[in-house]
């Protein structure tokens, strides 16, 4: 598992540890760790005498987000927390404590009281990329490869990304023995179908989680 926070007494096997930890992207596995040992060690600070482990106390929980409010936190750190602590309950089969009223008040208390201290976090401030953005890239990859083959192979790749708006995660995964990203070959079905049109089917993505996404690509020479 992802580290002891998740440590669950329904996981029996490897197999199984594999099935949960793929609910969820192993970047939100890290930001959960993180959330969770940084309040464990503030509740062995205030339960001195047992293991700050779940279930835990709504009144600790309290205290901990008017601490957090209190150190100038972002409302994105509490939030985080609150999912962290979430988790770990119910991988535990304990009753989750975040969906108590009062914990969920005290959220958007901390929202509101964040706002007014901190103001407005920023938004997201990355520009789209545009069509002729995305001609000038693909026009550029030959410079950057010696092989005509990986130049074609980068150009469909960011054509794929760009027209399917797909998240970088839908098309590249990191590779589990390599510090360099790989393409994504685990839950993805590529179909070539009559008429000159290809398919390419998401098994899950973040987008949507629960159906499979298909995009189709359809050679322009072969529409009326």
């Amino acid at each position: 598992m992802a580290s002891y926070a998740w440590q669950s007494p329904h996981v029996t096997s490897a197999a199984v540890a594999s099935l949960v930890d793929a609910s969820i992207a192993p970047a939100t596995h890290r930001a959960y760790d993180r959330s969770w040992e940084r309040f464990a060690a503030y509740a062995s600070t205030r339960v001195p005498l047992r293991c700050p482990d779940p279930p835990t106390s709504p009144d600790l929980i309290l205290e901990y987000f008017a601490d957090l409010l209190a150190e100038g936190a972002a409302a994105g750190t509490v939030k985080t927390c609150a999912a962290a602590i979430s988790r770990v309950h119910s991988l535990r089969g304990l009753p989750d404590p975040i969906q108590l009223p009062i914990i969920k008040l005290a959220l958007k208390g901390f929202g509101i009281l964040s706002t007014q201290l901190r103001g407005p976090e920023p938004g997201d401030t990355r520009c789209p990329i545009s069509p002729p953005q995305l001609a000038a890239l693909c026009r550029a990859i030959p410079s950057t490869s010696t092989s005509a083959f990986d130049a074609a192979l980068f150009s469909a790749d960011f054509c794929l990304a760009f027209w399917g708006c797909m998240r970088a995660g839908e098309l590249v995964s990191p590779a589990a023995s390599s510090k360099n990203p790989c393409l994504r070959s685990s839950g993805v079905r590529v179909e070539l179908v009559p008429e000159k049109r290809i398919t390419i089917t998401l098994t899950h993505s973040k987008a949507s989680p629960n159906r499979p996404v298909t995009f189709s690509i359809v050679d322009a020479d072969s529409q009326d």
